[in-house]
């Protein structure tokens, strides 16, 4: 079978229930040419269509120096996690088990998917979604984390 048949099998399309002002239009799991799945959301790849494990790798030692010099991660936008994964070993390595990353992912069911499609590693992370980014002011452990200066870093999609 090739590749192009072999996406449109495992191709999931949802369409978003949340009215008529929703951003997110539609949403469909499609497959890298190097075998990983990729969300894509109102026709946006979210990752690179070819390896998101390589893109991942350029985003990180694009940002390893924050990495390095700082324990707390703010991530803005979780994808399937690629890039996630590779930012938690990074911290691994320069700061052993005193990291922390909070990832703000607007489209709760990205951050449904990712958990059941990948093997994402979450600890030591804190996911915020759609109902929940409200609660994010109110949340004194959040509150707290963010006066501390967390590197920043935003999905590259």
């Amino acid at each position: 079978m090739d590749t192009m048949s072999e996406n449109k099998n495992i191709q999931k399309t949802y369409r978003a229930n949340n009215g008529p002002d929703s951003v997110v239009k539609s949403y469909v799991i499609k497959t890298s040419k190097s075998g990983h799945k990729i969300p894509v959301i109102n026709d946006v790849h979210i990752h690179s269509i070819y390896n998101p494990l390589k893109e991942a790798e350029n985003f990180i030692s694009a940002n390893e120096k924050l990495l390095k010099s700082n324990n707390s991660v703010l991530l803005l936008g979780l994808g399937f996690g690629y890039h996630l994964n590779l930012i938690a070993k990074v911290l691994r390595q320069h700061h052993k088990t005193n990291y922390k990353i909070v990832v703000i992912e607007p489209f709760s069911k990205i951050v449904e998917d990712c958990k059941k499609y990948t093997n994402t590693d979450f600890s030591n992370v804190e996911v915020y979604s759609e109902g929940q980014i409200d609660e994010i002011y109110k949340n004194n452990k959040v509150i707290h984390f963010l006066t501390n200066r967390p590197s920043v870093l935003a999905h590259p999609a």
